[in-house]
């Protein structure tokens, strides 16, 4: 087991699916499924925010792979999100911004291993994001996070 791990899961034979279960009750599963569904639905902002989540682990954050995770067409996933007053590319910086906060608060990464992480190709792109979203530096935001230095943040 793995404790702040991304993914959480058991693994099982496929074979136990076909298992019946002692005591099951139809009416209460139908229930159950019901509302399984509408809470994995979720808005289109919160589905693109888990799919970017997911793929930041496996260095593909595009828009195309999220719209594939999504199963929908690119334009499609662009279009919905302009609805939603948003872009891709700004969802990306939301989600990307986010996680660096927590990489740089929860662990001991080095900032190039931070920005390698979110899908930077060097670590002076990130910087510059970073500065952009928060005014200061990654590294003086993780001092003040730690305690040993004051900022103020636009976050």
């Amino acid at each position: 087991m793995r404790f702040h791990s991304e993914f959480c899961a058991l693994r099982f034979p496929a074979h136990c699916l076909d298992q019946p279960i002692e005591g099951a009750d139809p009416a209460r599963l139908q229930i159950a499924e019901r509302e399984a569904d509408s809470i994995g639905r979720g808005s289109l902002l919160q589905r693109v925010y888990r799919a970017l989540r997911m793929l930041l682990l496996t260095g593909a954050s595009s828009g195309n792979a999220v719209a594939q995770m999504l199963t929908m067409h690119r334009r499609t996933l662009n279009r919905h999100l302009e609805q939603h007053g948003a872009s891709f590319q700004e969802v990306l910086d939301q989600v990307r911004f986010e996680v660096a906060r927590q990489l740089l608060q929860e662990t001991h990464l080095a900032i190039d291993d931070i920005a390698e992480a979110l899908g930077y190709a060097s670590v002076t792109p990130f910087m510059r994001s970073f500065q952009r979203w928060s005014g200061t530096t990654p590294g003086r935001w993780r001092r003040a996070v730690d305690g040993s230095e004051t900022i103020a943040s636009r976050a």
